[in-house]
């Protein structure tokens, strides 16, 4: 509108607009030069770092990354040619850090994201909070190696420890040799080693330490190497500390303070840092201190075990346990199959029911023996008056005579002893049954309870978890608490909540302990043992659910009953509890047999002696010595008829009727019992099936929801009650998550109990004949 004006303070808004659209634009056509300095590969974050300042800035700025190595820092006049270069410089490893602190100035904005120890590298701070230097600034160390020293030694009171470095860590040992000494508790001394591929000689030079520092480990040694030599330090009883968790920790290193989330935070920090530098801000004034970096000590429960040195119960409340199994890293552990052949060679309740068996072995013999010819030898020395002598002996007795002889005795016919050694047989035979019985009771008690140790282990782990994430929302609440988001009551209830998570991860770990003793128990091992054992799913077992075709045959209530029906058929042949109670009734029925024929069948005998006279002394005088003596000898052929003995063998015969009668109503209650076993433990594991797929989608859920519900919290828009009510709904469906996977397992191990045959124990051929069985049963049906 050619009539309109505008006004003076319109003009003036109109131009500061325009002035500051060309300002940005001016910056966003501009080149930024970063330069890296880093000390390898390995030890850097400057790819995290830079992705983070291409996310910020690549849309204002065109931005170009330089990045040097440490052995390119060490040339003279390099790091001055890299400030000539560059529009901002940034350490990114300790070795590199090192060498910034030592510049005098700096000509370009620094910044410093990875600091060892503030103390150490003798790096400036105000009272403000920051650096206060020109163009220099750092994000404060997540490290602190006064408090490691100190943790390390309530571990273990240490009087030489090591502290290990790669080779190249030059000057982190000259300064060490400075700055470390006032670290090191009073009466302990501290050493350097090398860090190098050799175990052995590791080894070799780590012998008179009584405890080890790694500056750097496994991230510099190959990884094999890395495990083998945290093992054996942990063999000869050395406690191990790390600078870093990750990946230490899982290799092997006893314990360590949390860094790896802490160093996760650094690389935002320094995108931070580099955006505001970049808007005009001077280095020297930005904050340098990460209030969100936490302190959790790490204390591998693999290596504690290992080692045999144990932390307080104090600090170990205080700790985030790892390998809460105590397995170490590559250590090999027992599996199901090794401990079920340990149970069978060792459990002493089988041991007994093998030694039944040898003594039935020797009850047959014993009974054999009866039928077999009875030789005794004899030997007397007697003594006569004088008158017998006289009168019976006639000169061939003395008053003191020597004799020997032997006895002779065959049954020739005895119906007792052949029915004895017939039913000794079938004794043994039920003997045998119960043995395998018991081998039965046996592997399915020795799965129980190492299922009940993996179950049990699962529940530390989630017990575990929990208090982590409780200590993760503890340290929400702290930071909230310092910016005015939310008061102190919020800091003391997560404080409780932590206590109370204690308890039962306690708790927990008393359950592992007894589960782990009982397996002990069954496999005869001392009670203490504490030997690690492998992971266990359905498929490392070779259940029977986890075949396909099985699988198939349990969805619907009618193929149910048809599988049970044939598990039902299965027990009624298969089990030695059948057969065992069928040779008892087979016994009683020779018995019986035997009892009527002593009504009539005699028992026949041949017996026999022979006795000679070696000496006689002291013959009477006036009678005629007669030295000799003839020897004497007896046959007979003896037979026993029964008649009459008092209507004993009468109520014998009725007794033996009784006892089979007893037995067959005993054989049936025990199909009825086998049968109610199957159908009833077949209904609970297809059901216990479902409900573990269930339990997971409940637990995957709820995990949702937490997540949500601690976002929430982070940011203000969701009480403190509502996240322990979401985080304790987490923790049980995980726990009913983890009881449905065991469950599950011991419910079916149950139902191959029930019908006497272990599916997992048989071989492939068996496996695949065993289903087409099954197959065929339920077709025809």
């Amino acid at each position: 509108n050619p009539t309109m004006c505008l006004s003076p303070k319109l003009l003036s808004c109109l131009c500061l607009f325009f002035v500051s659209t060309l300002w940005h634009l001016s910056w966003a056509q501009s080149s930024v030069s970063i330069s890296f300095l880093r000390d390898n590969e390995v030890n850097s974050f400057d790819k995290e770092i830079q992705s983070e300042i291409e996310q910020l800035l690549s849309e204002t700025y065109t931005l170009s990354f330089q990045t040097y190595d440490f052995s390119d820092l060490l040339s003279p006049g390099r790091i001055a040619r890299i400030y000539q270069e560059s529009d901002l410089v940034i350490s990114t490893g300790i070795n590199a850090s090192f060498l910034i602190t030592a510049q005098e100035a700096y000509p370009k904005p620094t910044i410093i994201s990875f600091v060892f120890d503030s103390a150490i590298q003798n790096i400036p701070a105000t009272q403000e909070g920051s650096s206060g230097v020109e163009n220099f600034t750092y994000v404060s160390s997540p490290f602190n190696l006064k408090r490691d020293f100190q943790t390390l030694y309530d571990i273990k009171p240490y009087t030489n420890v090591a502290v290990v470095s790669e080779n190249n860590n030059i000057n982190i040992e000259a300064e060490f040799t400075q700055f470390l000494s006032p670290f090191i508790p009073d009466g302990a001394q501290f050493g350097f080693v090398n860090l190098r591929n050799n175990v052995d000689e590791l080894i070799t030079e780590l012998k008179p330490y009584d405890a080890v520092y790694f500056l750097t480990g496994g991230d510099i040694i190959e990884e094999k190497v890395a495990r083998d030599l945290y093992t054996k330090l942990a063999d000869e009883g050395k406690v191990t500390f790390s600078l870093i968790n990750d990946p230490y920790i899982d290799q092997g290193v006893y314990a360590a303070y949390e860094t790896s989330a802490n160093l996760q935070r650094i690389p935002r920090r320094v995108a931070l840092n580099t955006m505001k530098i970049l808007e005009g801000e001077d280095a020297a004034s930005l904050p340098v201190e990460m209030s969100s970096f936490t302190e959790d000590l790490l204390i591998n429960m693999a290596a504690v075990n290992r080692s045999g040195i144990y932390p307080s119960f104090e600090l170990m409340n205080a700790s985030t346990l790892q390998n809460l199994s105590g397995q170490m890293a590559g250590e090999q552990g027992l599996s199901l199959q090794q401990a079920i052949a340990e149970g069978l060679q060792h459990n002493l309740q089988l041991s007994i029911a093998k030694r039944q068996v040898e003594i039935g072995n020797k009850d047959i013999q014993i009974a054999r023996g009866n039928l077999l010819p009875q030789v005794n030898g004899t030997a007397s020395v007697f003594s006569l008056d004088e008158a017998r002598t006289l009168f019976q002996g006639q000169g061939s007795l003395g008053r003191y005579n020597i004799n020997t002889g032997l006895d002779f005795s065959q049954v020739v016919f005895s119906e007792p002893a052949l029915a004895n050694i017939t039913i000794q047989k079938l004794i043994n035979e039920s003997n045998k049954y119960a043995l395998a019985e018991n081998e039965l009771d046996v592997i399915q008690n020795v799965v129980n309870a190492y299922i009940g140790i993996q179950q049990t282990k699962a529940l530390v782990e989630l017990n575990n978890d929990n208090l982590n994430v409780t200590r993760q929302n503890f340290n929400i609440s702290k930071v909230k608490n310092t910016i005015g988001e939310s008061g102190a009551s919020d800091v003391y209830r997560w404080e409780s909540q932590q206590a109370i998570q204690n308890i039962e991860l306690n708790n927990a770990l008393v359950q592992m302990d007894q589960a782990r003793f009982q397996l002990n128990f069954l496999l005869n091992r001392p009670i203490s043992d504490d030997q690690p054992l492998t992971e266990l799913n359905e498929n490392d077992m070779g259940m029977l659910v986890s075949n396909d075709n099985f699988r198939s045959r349990i969805d619907n209530q009618k193929k149910l009953e048809q599988l049970a029906d044939f598990f039902v058929i299965e027990a009624r042949t298969k089990l030695p509890e059948v057969k065992q109670i069928e040779a008892s009734i087979k016994a009683q029925e020779r018995n019986l047999t035997s009892q009527k024929r002593a009504f009539y069948l005699p028992q026949l005998a041949f017996s026999g002696s022979y006795t000679e006279q070696l000496g006689h002394y002291q013959v009477p005088e006036g009678v005629m010595r007669i030295d000799d003596v003839p020897s004497q000898y007896e046959l007979a052929l003896g037979m026993q008829i029964p008649i009459f003995q008092g209507n004993i063998r009468n109520n014998r015969v009725q007794q033996s009727k009784v006892q089979i009668l007893q037995t067959e109503d005993n054989k049936e209650l025990l199909q009825d019992n086998l049968e109610l076993s199957v159908r009833s433990t077949m209904i609970v594991a297809s059901t216990s099936y479902r409900n573990r797929e269930l339990a997971y989608v409940a637990a995957d859920a709820a995990s949702k929801n937490f997540e949500i519900a601690q976002n929430s919290y982070r940011e203000g828009l969701l009480n403190i009650t509502s996240l322990i009510d979401a985080q304790n709904a987490m923790l049980q469906a995980k726990i009913n998550a983890t009881n449905a996977e065991y469950t599950f397992i011991r419910d079916f191990v149950a139902l191959e109990r029930s019908y006497g045959s272990y599916y997992f124990l048989l071989s492939p051929s068996e496996q695949e004949a065993f289903i087409i069985r099954i197959l065929d049963f339920v077709t025809q049906e």
